[in-house]
């Protein structure tokens, strides 16, 4: 869910006229996430996992409540949900390091090396 969240907002941001920080961190944060729901959806293919295929109603409401903000409104909401998110992201790819399936471990801490590299968002 956080990282198709993510995804959606920073495609707002990028519709949006953002600072040329915000534009190049959501680039960097869509394709990152990209990555790594393909590397989720593959795992979870091979151990018959479920995925979800869309947003669950919580990430949906932060979703439709960004779509109707603008300029500054949107850019402050913006970078306060994306530090929220990379806070919560974090502490999630710091549980998966735990898990006993290698697969799984290894890509939270992957996903973990890319959360803490973006955690200092553009201002």
């Amino acid at each position: 869910m956080t990282c198709m969240t993510e995804v959606q907002l920073a495609q707002l941001a990028l519709a949006q006229e953002t600072s040329d920080a915000v534009r190049n961190f959501a680039t960097r944060l869509v394709e990152d996430c990209e990555r790594t729901l393909l590397e989720i959806a593959r795992i979870a293919t091979r151990k018959n996992l479920p995925v979800p295929r869309a947003l669950d109603q919580e990430h949906e409401n932060i979703l439709q409540h960004m779509r109707g903000k603008q300029g500054p409104d949107f850019h402050s909401l913006y970078m306060e949900g994306i530090a929220l998110h990379q806070r919560h992201a974090i502490n999630l790819y710091r549980r998966g390091q735990t898990i006993k399936i290698p697969e799984i471990s290894a890509l939270a801490s992957r996903m973990l090396a890319m959360a803490e590299a973006r955690s200092t968002t553009p201002g």
